[in-house]
C-alpha cells in the first residue's frame, strides 16, 4: 500500500471490505464530531498514548494490539489515517501502524481537503462495531530514546526537528511548564509545515531535495524529533516518501530532552550546534 493516498482514491476504495478509515485528530481539532463515511477514531490523546508519563508516548505491542481489536481491526486490513488540520497528528497514527506492521497510509490534505471535493461527512464511530483479531509484529527501530538520539548526534547523523523556527532556536518559550526552551545540541531545524503547501506533502521531488540539504545518502540513519512525537512523524513521512530506508522518531522529543528534570544539555539559537 502506498504511504500516501489522494481523495480520488480514497473515494473509489472507500467501500472495499478491508479498507479501514481512521479519525486521528487531535482533541481541540475535532469541532464538530463529523468525518469522512465510516471512519473510526484513532485516539492519540487518549487511547493510543501512554499518557502515564505526561507524554504521547507509544503504547507497548501488546497494548497496541489490544486498542487495535477494541477498534475491531482485522488481520489483512489496510488503513488510512487523516486529520483535521491536513497532515498533522495524521502521520502519527500511520507511523504508529507501519511500526505494527500494518499496511497503512495518510489521506494528503486531510478532511479538508475531503470537504474541498465535497466528500459527505458523518459522525465518526468509536469503533467498527465488530471484533478485531490483528496481530501486531512490532519493529522496534521506528522509535527510538533519549540515548539513541545522543549517539546519532554524536556519530553526526542527521537528527531534524519538526518545531516551528522560534521553537527551535529558543526565541519562543515551550508552552509546557518545567520545559526548557531551544533544541537538542547537534540537531537542525525542519519545520513541518515547510514539507507541505496547503495541508498536502510536497512532490517527492521536492521532499527529496529538502531532506537531502541534511542528510547525505538515503542510506545514513535519520532520526526526527518534535514537541511531543507528533509532528517528527511528518518527517518521517516526508523521508520514507523521498526514499529514505532508516528513519526514526524519537518518541519522547523535546518534552522529554527539554525537560528541566532530564539534567540533558540544550542548545539555542538558529545553528545545529
Amino acid at each position: 500500500m502506498k504511504h500516501l493516498v489522494s481523495v480520488d482514491w480514497l473515494v473509489k476504495h472507500l467501500d472495499d471490505p478491508n479498507l479501514v478509515v481512521v479519525d486521528a485528530s487531535v482533541m481541540d481539532a475535532r469541532g464538530q464530531e463529523l468525518g469522512i463515511p465510516g471512519a473510526v477514531r484513532f485516539d492519540i490523546d487518549g487511547a493510543f498514548s501512554r499518557r502515564e508519563d505526561g507524554m504521547r508516548s507509544m503504547l507497548p505491542p501488546g497494548r497496541f494490539e489490544r486498542e487495535l481489536r477494541k477498534l475491531g481491526i482485522r488481520r489483512g486490513d489496510r488503513v488510512v489515517a487523516y486529520d483535521a488540520d491536513g497532515i498533522f497528528s495524521s502521520a502519527r497514527a500511520w507511523w504508529m501502524l507501519r511500526s505494527a506492521d500494518i499496511k497503512a497510509a495518510v489521506l494528503d490534505g486531510g478532511l479538508p481537503a475531503w470537504r474541498e471535493a465535497g466528500g459527505s461527512l458523518t459522525p465518526v464511530a468509536d469503533d467498527l462495531g465488530r471484533e478485531g483479531d490483528v496481530e501486531v509484529c512490532w519493529e522496534v527501530s521506528r522509535f527510538r530514546n533519549a540515548n539513541w538520539v545522543e549517539r546519532r548526534v554524536e556519530a553526526a547523523d542527521p537528527v531534524l526537528d519538526a518545531r516551528s523556527p522560534e521553537r527551535f532556536s529558543g526565541d519562543e518559550d515551550d508552552p509546557r511548564p518545567g520545559v526548557r526552551a531551544g533544541h537538542i545540541p547537534g540537531s537542525r531545524s525542519m519545520h513541518y509545515a515547510s514539507l507541505q503547501d496547503g495541508g498536502r506533502m510536497l512532490p517527492v521531488a521536492e521532499l527529496r531535495e529538502r531532506i537531502q540539504a541534511h542528510v547525505d545518502e538515503p542510506e545514513q540513519p535519520l532520526t526526527a524529533s518534535c514537541g511531543s512525537g507528533v509532528t517528527a512523524c511528518v518527517i518521517a513521512l516526508a523521508a520514507t516518501l523521498a526514499g529514505h530506508k532508516h528513519v526514526s522518531v524519537y518518541d519522547g522529543s523535546w518534552a522529554e530532552w527539554g525537560a528541566e528534570r532530564s539534567g540533558r544539555p540544550v542548545a539555542k539559537g538558529d545553528s545545529d550546534s
